[in-house]
């Protein structure tokens, strides 16, 4: 049986609380995304967060709840993010080490290169993922 530090009938208290921890870690998040998503999205799905950690806390594992929520809170907003991306984790993490190869062809070369230098690049649906990432609404 769960001890609950909270009053599950006072989800206002904690919001007020702990609201400054959520904007804190929206803000964190934004940092590595997009331009076109809105903070205040991350920070509504990081609310929601809280407040299940708030209903799911229990004292008795000798965890504080600030460190819960912050765990509970980024883990929120990051299943928001994946729940609305329309390309995979694999998409993603096939345009990440594209980018990369990228990245280490020009600091090696220190000039411009042809796509094809990349390995499977020219081919390959994550290149394109990935800077169609950069430039429309896609996270």
């Amino acid at each position: 049986m769960s001890t609950n530090i909270f009053n599950p009938g006072t989800p206002e208290l904690v919001v007020e609380n702990y609201f400054r921890l959520v904007k804190s870690i929206a803000k964190r998040i934004k940092h590595r995304l997009p331009a076109h998503v809105d903070v205040n999205d991350l920070v509504q799905a990081g609310v929601i967060g809280l407040l299940e950690a708030s209903s799911r806390y229990d004292s008795s594992r000798e965890v504080m709840f600030p460190t819960f929520a912050r765990s509970r809170t980024t883990g929120a907003i990051l299943d928001e993010l994946r729940r609305s991306d329309p390309c995979s984790r694999n998409d993603r993490k096939q345009a990440r080490e594209t980018e990369d190869a990228r990245c280490q062809l020009r600091a090696t070369r220190r000039k411009r290169f042809h796509p094809s230098m990349v390995s499977g690049s020219s081919h390959h649906p994550s290149s394109v993922l990935f800077y169609y990432s950069k430039s429309t609404s896609v996270w």
